[in-house]
């Protein structure tokens, strides 16, 4: 039986968002695991703490207390250290793949947060 990422070079990615708009509302999560050969060989997950500017307009989310998220990053610190790790996949294996469940998704709030970030630095 073939496996459907077999031979695979990628990193899957996920995202936690605070609702469905990358320009107001808040990336609350961002998770990778970096594929070789369709098997995992590194994986990470970052916690950001909100920005007071942006919104958590999902109902679901809306009940996070903040006291519990002090021990989340600022967005500039995961939004750097993420662009790391896909430099070291780049660097490691050329133009990975790009894996995820709604990847449109996550790729359009990921890179909405690169925008916020370059346009206050």
């Amino acid at each position: 039986m073939t496996r459907p990422l077999s031979g695979l070079d990628g990193i899957v990615i996920d995202v936690e968002t605070g609702g469905l708009n990358p320009k107001t509302d808040a990336l609350l999560m961002l998770g990778y695991i970096i594929l070789s050969d369709g098997q995992p060989v590194d994986e990470g997950m970052f916690r950001i703490a909100p920005s007071l500017s942006l919104q958590i307009t999902s109902p679901a989310l809306s009940v996070i207390q903040w006291e519990l998220r002090k021990g989340d990053r600022a967005e500039w610190d995961v939004l750097i250290a993420f662009a790391h790790v896909v430099e070291a996949v780049v660097w490691e294996r050329g133009k990975p793949h790009v894996i995820g469940h709604n990847v449109d998704f996550d790729v359009t709030f990921v890179a909405e947060a690169y925008r916020r970030w370059r346009q206050s630095n």
